[in-house]
């Protein structure tokens, strides 16, 4: 294509890979990354073929994927959210088992200690989160903050209640 843009710019051909080049490589490059849901590097080549000369149907049609790569985040973040909520019910219901079964909560939780799940939990919350923080345990019940993969969301869960923390 190059060449043809290059060598033959007077030509149909040359003319036609010349905007393949400007546009459309970028656009079908920034689809197969939508597809392998690499965000971030499909909106680097939306962007980098609005630096070009374009009509107007180019611009809008670069808008549309902008758009989609936008939705398709907001889809990613509503996901991983419904992902860690559902590994804190998990975790929660597991406690509560232990406390059970032993009389007691355990003194520690973290992800590296989740060694009282069966191996299908445990690997589900692990997917999930990044991290549980500022676990606290006492006669009357637990409370912890569990991290959601990327660092978001934040979500307190006691004996009692699992609520999502907004971002400050």
């Amino acid at each position: 294509m190059g060449d043809l843009a290059a060598h033959f710019p007077d030509t149909a051909q040359g003319r036609m890979a010349s905007r393949f080049l400007k546009f459309d490589l970028y656009m079908f490059k920034a689809t197969r990354l939508m597809m392998a849901s690499q965000l971030d590097e499909a909106e680097k080549a939306v962007r980098d073929a609005l630096t070009g000369q374009l009509t107007e149907e180019q611009v809008e049609q670069a808008q549309h994927a902008l758009d989609a790569i936008s939705n398709a985040r907001l889809s990613r973040q509503m996901a991983d959210s419904a992902r860690a909520l559902n590994a804190c019910r998990s975790l929660r219901l597991l406690l509560s088992q232990h406390y059970v079964e032993h009389g007691r909560y355990p003194p520690n939780l973290s992800l590296s200690s989740l060694d009282f799940a069966d191996p299908p939990v445990r690997d589900q919350i692990e997917a999930a989160l990044s991290a549980i923080e500022d676990y606290k345990v006492s006669d009357a019940g637990f409370s912890f903050v569990a991290v959601g993969k990327g660092g978001t969301p934040r979500i307190r869960v006691t004996q009692d209640e699992i609520s999502e923390q907004k971002a400050p």
